[in-house]
């Protein structure tokens, strides 16, 4: 935004933007948390099980704080913040650690991939909504909703 223009963001928007972040970020942990289990013959297969604890531990703790409720703006960042400065934590049984470091990487690539996903559901928008508009317009150009309703479902049944 530039602040010499003429043209100033509207007072939801930073809000709008901020939520969509949160979900996305929310959306992405699940993600992660719900991939398949590591087979038991991978050799990182204790890695990959403990940092998935370790992740869900993390959100778990966090997502009353973070992701319900009405709270200050950038909770997604602060979520990400946090779990960058956490403590790395030795696995159990091997020599390896569980690094918070990457697990931010990883929730910040599947975010990538979510926000992706809804682009291209938001760019659908308006052929979702063809429908309803059609409707609309036949209802009030004074066509009853039975008709309306009835030639909508025969040209679906058209196609």
């Amino acid at each position: 935004w530039d602040p010499n223009s003429e043209e100033a963001p509207s007072p939801l928007r930073k809000g709008n933007f901020d939520l969509l972040k949160l979900l996305a970020t929310q959306e992405s942990v699940y993600r992660i948390l719900e991939r398949e289990p590591p087979n038991p013959s991978d050799n990182n297969h204790l890695q990959q099980t403990a940092t998935t604890a370790f992740l869900r531990e993390f959100f778990v703790e966090r997502l009353k704080t973070h992701f319900t409720g009405h709270l200050k703006y950038d909770r997604a960042d602060d979520f990400l913040e946090e779990l960058l400065l956490s403590t790395p934590r030795l696995i159990p049984g091997t020599i390896s650690l569980v690094d918070p470091s990457g697990l931010v990487r990883m929730v910040i690539g599947e975010r990538e991939k979510v926000v992706g996903e809804w682009k291209v559901c938001a760019m659908q928008v308006a052929e979702d909504h063809t429908d309803i508009r059609r409707l609309q317009l036949n209802l009030m150009m004074g066509r009853k909703e039975e008709e309306v309703s009835v030639e909508i479902n025969e040209e679906d049944s058209f196609q």
